[in-house]
């Protein structure tokens, strides 16, 4: 499969009996209503619930004990959806990628445009197996730390690509957890809500064509052939805007800042620009 499915795409493919579908939201929206056959794997229980920064990569056991409760293998070919237009699932899909899994996709538009395609819905709680005993070795996939960014700062070879709102960018809001506002110091901003096409009510309709998302970084002095370090708040949208890069555009050497700027805002303030 390519690494962005369309809803009438995965509407042939859902009665695969080897095509595992997962819904990226909390519980409670997935038992309300999700696409027929998937089952719930919520974005933040694959959050460290033992590091003090909210939002880094669960580490081997408590990833292996997630996963394991849904009974999933390296080899499976999975499809992700939310109804955020995919920033849920992307982050889910970095996650699964740091852990060795091959074959993903996601869902384009995600669960609101398959339903403004009038396709069937479910209720109800997961009912998926639950039977897995595997382990699973940190594979380190586009992944940047803390110590990374550092030795990075200065390189230039290296940007550092903020995805943030303006607003946080600056240094107007700031967002729960964080100790202070800004950005990484030298950073270039490009809003991950800038990947979608919206509709008049500012909802995501779905990703933007390759060639507008390509013209839409290479404006902004983002290059094919350059070295990128992304970040966000939590490494979500971040997650977003390195799946843009890497399985739409073909960019290379593009890496996720795990820590964010809820990391990072507890840094000097020598390291920190707001204006």
């Amino acid at each position: 499969m390519e690494p962005l499915i369309a809803v009438e795409q995965l509407d042939l493919l859902k009665e695969r009996k080897d095509l595992i579908i997962l819904d990226a939201r909390g519980e409670q929206a997935f038992t309300k209503e999700h696409i027929p056959g998937a089952a719930n794997l919520d974005w933040e229980d694959l959050i460290d619930a033992n590091h003090e920064i909210y939002g880094m990569i669960a580490d081997p056991e408590q990833f292996a004990s997630v996963i394991n409760t849904r009974n999933l293998k390296r080899t499976d070919p999975i499809v992700l959806y939310d109804d955020q237009g995919g920033v849920e699932a992307a982050r889910v899909w970095w996650v699964l990628k740091n852990y060795g899994f091959e074959e993903i996709s996601i869902l384009d538009g995600g669960l609101t445009k398959w339903k403004r395609s009038g396709l069937k819905l479910e209720s109800g709680p997961d009912v998926s197996p639950s039977s897995g005993d595997r382990q699973f070795g940190f594979k380190a996939f586009r992944i940047a730390n803390k110590e990374m960014v550092l030795d990075k700062l200065d390189d230039p070879d290296f940007t550092i690509l903020d995805v943030r709102s303006e607003e946080e960018y600056t240094g107007k809001k700031i967002k729960s957890g964080a100790a202070k506002g800004g950005r990484v110091r030298g950073a270039v901003l490009i809003d991950y809500i800038r990947n979608f096409d919206l509709d008049e009510n500012m909802n995501v309709i779905g990703f933007k064509d390759p060639s507008v998302l390509r013209h839409l970084y290479e404006k902004s002095g983002i290059k094919s052939d350059q070295k990128l370090i992304v970040y966000c708040h939590t490494a979500v949208r971040s997650s977003l805007t390195t799946f843009v890069l890497t399985e739409l555009l073909g960019y290379q050497e593009v890496y996720n800042y795990d820590g964010s700027w809820r990391e990072w805002s507890h840094m000097d303030s020598a390291l920190i620009e707001t204006h």
